[in-house]
């Protein structure tokens, strides 16, 4: 339905009080369309609760509110208005839906959120990871798949319609997998991992990270992807051969989501992934041959990437095809979703691991004392930095408290040992399951608890 722009008024429709007045016309309507000659005039980018605007449609004259809740959303909404008998008039609101992945380290998650991002449904699936060796995480890229399945399946199942999709991700997780049969040749080796502890050292001694951390933003350390893609490709029979035949993909956890779950099976990720990758040039904003080389990684392997916003095919699940229209990194989209966008907004997210993220906007900020720097996102073509701080474990312990040491049945339990003034009775406990990430950057150290006495007791610790 076509609209003209007749006159702007600054009287909120609740306001008016001679109800005869109004002339409300009850049907569906585009607000991207009706709005757009009122936005681009008035140089808004948005349609506030108090904007009363007068349009010309094909059969009277619209007069509504156009927002409840402080802004306007694309789509079909429902509007309520006054008609020239003093009843109300409604249109019909057909609220557009946008479905989130959230791939995490210990459960995957799916949720359909509407246009004000009021949550419609969410479902959740935990999974194990395994611990073949000191130091070694592990994690089965066919659970990852079905626990996203399930919860897509279920959060699906009630016929919602969905705008588009986007996909987060716990980042530098590696996956290498047969290009022909799309399975993986090895588990999913962990970010925690720490089995590549030698090499970094190996490398360090050579010379070799000063290069790394002016090319990349990053330190030499195993929690990356670049070692762990070395290691499959050097201790997986035939898997160094196929990679050099250019039979053989790697990816990240969402680079692996798209190739399997896409319609058109693409090997693509995001920028902030591929910068926790250690091969990744965050200046040249592409794969850096020299640190492919360095690591003995054919370029064939890598997939393309893409800005946080772009075209990232099509999800084909349940019979639907819906576009895949974001990808991010979780640590960077917590930067995002806590409208971090200013140069010095920062967050602290606590997860898995724990994480603290400093938005430095277009200029990449190098700090010696053990801080990561990164990119926080590309969007609209323009690129911003971060600075990082990373915890390796944080919610895995209460986990491990609750399933390994069994202090507690549910995670929330835990809330009760907690001491009101913060008393542990002289106990510590070093959370270093896999090490000590910022701004020790240490593999070898270990957790443990400190401490202990006869007096000591489950509370304290």
């Amino acid at each position: 339905m076509n609209a003209t722009l007749l006159s702007k008024s600054t009287t909120p429709l609740s306001k008016i009080e001679d109800t005869k007045k109004v002339l409300v016309e009850c049907a569906y309507f585009k607000p991207e369309e009706i709005l757009g000659s009122y936005l681009k005039e008035s140089k808004k980018d948005h349609y506030n609760f108090e904007d009363t605007v007068d349009y010309k449609v094909s059969s009277g004259s619209m007069q509504f509110d156009a927002c409840m809740g402080g802004g306007f959303s694309p789509g079909l909404h429902r509007f309520t208005g006054i008609n020239e008998g003093g009843k109300t008039s409604e249109a019909l609101e057909v609220m557009k839906n946008f479905l989130s992945i959230d791939q995490g380290t210990t459960s995957s998650r799916s949720i359909i959120f509407d246009s004000n991002l009021k949550l419609v449904k969410d479902s959740q699936k935990e999974y194990d990871l395994e611990y073949p060796n000191d130091g070694w995480v592990e994690l089965k890229p066919e659970n990852v798949i079905e626990t996203v399945l399930e919860t897509l399946e279920d959060v699906l199942s009630g016929n919602h319609d969905i705008e588009a999709c986007g996909i987060t991700n716990q980042r530098e997780t590696t996956i290498v997998w047969s290009k022909l049969s799309g399975e993986p040749i090895y588990p999913g080796i962990v970010w925690q991992d720490r089995r590549t502890h030698d090499l970094c050292t190996k490398l360090k001694a050579e010379g070799h990270e000063e290069v790394i951390k002016e090319k990349t933003g990053l330190v030499l350390d195993p929690y990356f992807s670049a070692s762990k893609i070395k290691w499959i490709l050097d201790n997986v029979k035939g898997a160094r051969k196929k990679a050099s035949n250019g039979e053989l993909l790697f990816g990240t956890i969402d680079s692996y989501l798209i190739y399997k779950l896409s319609k058109e099976k693409n090997h693509f990720t995001d920028v902030t992934n591929a910068s926790r990758t250690l091969l990744f040039n965050i200046k040249t904003m592409d794969w850096d041959d020299e640190l492919l080389d360095l690591f003995d990684i054919p370029r064939t392997m890598m997939p393309e990437v893409l800005c946080c916003d772009s075209n990232f095919g099509h999800l084909n699940v349940n019979n639907k095809e819906i576009p895949i229209r974001g990808v991010i990194g979780d640590q960077q989209a917590a930067l995002v979703g806590q409208g971090c966008f200013k140069n010095g907004d920062m967050k602290s997210t606590f997860g898995t691991g724990c994480f603290l993220m400093v938005n430095t906007k277009e200029k990449p900020v190098h700090i010696e004392e053990g801080l990561l720097t990164t990119i926080a996102y590309s969007l609209n073509g323009e690129v911003n930095y971060a600075i990082e701080g990373s915890i390796y474990s944080c919610g895995n312990i209460i986990q491990w408290l609750r399933d390994k040491m069994e202090f507690f049945a549910n995670s929330k339990d835990s809330e009760k040992f907690l001491n009101p003034n913060g008393n542990t009775n002289n106990v510590l406990f070093l959370p270093a399951f896999n090490g000590l990430g910022a701004p020790f950057w240490n593999s070898d150290v270990r957790g443990g608890f400190y401490g202990i006495t006869q007096d000591s007791s489950i509370n304290d610790m």
